[in-house]
């Protein structure tokens, strides 16, 4: 189920009624699905999504920067790269899991992708650490980078961060 901030209520309400319209199988039995009304109602949430999204505050903007369902990394690298292979390790300790990095395809052109990854559930946050990186993350983010120099490949990076471990072992 799709969640909305305070100020996306308007967008809410359009949305919840768009898919009212959408369900042929409503509570009144079988209704024919009214195209033109649907049409009508999807360019009224752009509009509107559009014109909320424009005049945003500080905190509007904040709450939009820690929204539940905003895409992270292994999104974009789904979306954007093909032949992503993910490169593990920093060849002195160990793996940081906060830290999705490989070579892959990009509009046909080798390059490095490096992204922070914070999980999607609970289990896969607990893994990748929230999203906060350890040394061994940094460390493989610098080797990856000059492995991709040497060969001058592009890197391309998502950085989505609440900040670095503060651990005693990160210290």
């Amino acid at each position: 189920m799709k969640s909305y901030l305070e100020f996306e209520r308007n967008v809410k309400v359009l949305e919840d009624e768009l898919e009212k319209l959408k369900d042929p199988f409503n509570k009144e039995g079988i209704s024919e699905v009214d195209t033109t009304k649907i049409s009508e109602i999807q360019s009224e949430i752009d509009v509107k999504l559009k014109s909320t999204y424009a005049n945003l505050n500080e905190w509007q903007r904040t709450q939009v920067a820690r929204h539940e369902e905003r895409p992270k990394a292994k999104f974009f690298i789904e979306n954007l790269f093909t032949n992503f292979i993910n490169l593990s390790g920093d060849r002195r300790f160990a793996e940081d899991e906060a830290v999705l990095a490989g070579f892959a395809l990009f509009d046909g052109r080798s390059v490095l992708v490096i992204g922070q990854e914070k999980g999607d559930d609970l289990d896969n946050r607990l893994k990748r650490n929230f999203g906060m990186m350890r040394p061994e993350g940094y460390r493989k983010c610098i080797r990856l980078m000059k492995l991709a120099n040497k060969f001058n490949i592009p890197v391309i990076s998502f950085i989505d961060t609440p900040g670095a471990y503060p651990g005693i072992g990160a210290e």
